[in-house]
Order: C-alpha cells, then structure tokens, then sequence
C-alpha cells in the first residue's frame, strides 16, 4: 500500500483513502473540480482563440476592400471624358409617302438665362431637314413659345429676331403658327451657311415676361455632320 501526504492538513494517509482520516478532506470532490476547472479554462482558451482570428480577418478584409476602392477610383479618374456631340444626324424612309429624308439636329440647350415660371425649364434645339426637293430649318421648344412684338398674319406670325454669330449681330425671320412649338427659319440655306462656318450662333428672342431671352449654340461639329447627313440622304 502506498502512502501520501494530505494537501490540507500535511498528515501521511493511504493513498487509497478517500477521506483523510484527520481533517476529512475529500480526495474525490477535489479530483472532480480540478478537472472542471480545466475544462473551463481549456474552453475559455478556444472562444478567446476564435475571436482573435475573427478580429484578424475583418481588419484583412477591410484593408482589400479599401485597397480595390481605391485602384477603382484610381481608374476611373484616369479615363478621359467622352465630348459629348453638338449636332447628329439621320435619314429615313417616311411611312406613308415612302419619301428619302434626311436631317441634321443640334443638342437641347437652355436660355442663358434662366427664365421666369412657368418656361424655368425650356428647351430649345435647331434642325435642317432634307428631301428630295428642298430644304427646311426651324428651331423647336419643348413648349411653345409666348413671344410678343410679332407680325401678325393669317393662322401665324412672322418674327423678327436677332442673331450674334461670332457677336456680331444680324437679323433672322421665322415664322411660328399659333400655338406651335415650331419656329421655322425663312431662309434655310442662309443659316445654314452661318452654321457651317461660326464658333457660335446665338438667337435673341421677345418672350412675354423675358424680353431678352438668348439661346446659344454651339457651330463646332455642325460642317462634318451636315456632310453626313447628305452622305447618308444619297445612300438611302
């Protein structure tokens, strides 16, 4: 038989004793929660090791994220913009006369100015159509124009307006019909020419409650784009 020292009270006692004779300690209670003891702390090691490595990849996967945020910045501001064109053209077949036409328009632009209710938001563009047997320009509104100081003639009004190509001031007749958004152009080839050879090309106009309303657009891409459109009627 063995023997061993009591941890509580020093006293040597079999070592198969279960109580220690002298002070009672109890081997078996001792034994059980040392053992708990260090399941605990083995546990407690293995939640604190998981949140470490938990904390680790979040801080890795931030930094990539903010690394691939960055190269994409980076990219996109090395692109070089795309110029947006002043003028486009088309042709086409109508669907009832089944008639060759072909037209070349400029971008909506704004007033310089802005205007009053309820025209803040106005649009304006220039256009010059083509068939076979003429040729017609005009400028259109995305609402009709109120405009004042006009001719007044049988169901339309001749309007005389001034135009700064380059700055330097000429004078243009167009003709509205009442109520349309359409301001036709008296002498199509006449603007045409002034288009195909200015930098820019601004229309002064008489609106009710805006008296000088400018509207400016740009000559820049209106020459090659006129031969296409012509390129483009031919091929039809």
């Amino acid at each position: 038989m063995a023997m061993t020292t009591c941890p509580e009270c020093k006293k040597e006692i079999s070592s198969e004793a279960s109580n220690c004779p002298s002070c009672g300690y109890d081997f078996a209670a001792a034994k059980k929660k040392k053992k708990s003891n260090g399941c605990a702390i083995g546990c407690l090691g293995v939640i604190i090791l998981f949140i470490f490595i938990y904390i680790i990849g979040s801080m890795s996967g931030d930094s990539s994220s903010s690394s691939t945020s960055t190269s994409s910045s980076s990219s996109t501001s090395n692109r070089t913009p795309v110029k947006a064109k002043n003028w486009s053209s088309h042709a086409y077949i109508t669907d009832l006369e089944k008639e060759k036409r072909a037209y070349v328009a400029s971008i909506d632009v704004r007033s310089d100015d802005k205007m009053d209710f309820p025209y803040t938001n106005t649009t304006a563009s220039i256009s010059i159509v083509k068939n076979k047997n003429s040729t017609w320009a005009y400028m259109e509104f995305s609402q009709a124009p109120n405009l004042v100081n006009t001719q007044i003639e049988d169901g339309y009004n001749i309007v005389e307006a001034n135009v700064y190509i380059d700055g330097v001031r000429e004078t243009a007749t167009l003709t509205q019909e009442w109520g349309s958004k359409t301001l036709y152009f008296r002498y199509p080839t006449w603007l045409i020419n002034k288009l195909n050879s200015c930098n820019t090309f601004r229309v002064n106009l008489r609106w009710y409650g805006n008296p000088n309303v400018v509207w400016s657009f740009v000559g820049d891409g209106f020459a090659s784009e006129y031969e296409a459109m012509l390129k483009k009627f031919e091929n039809l």
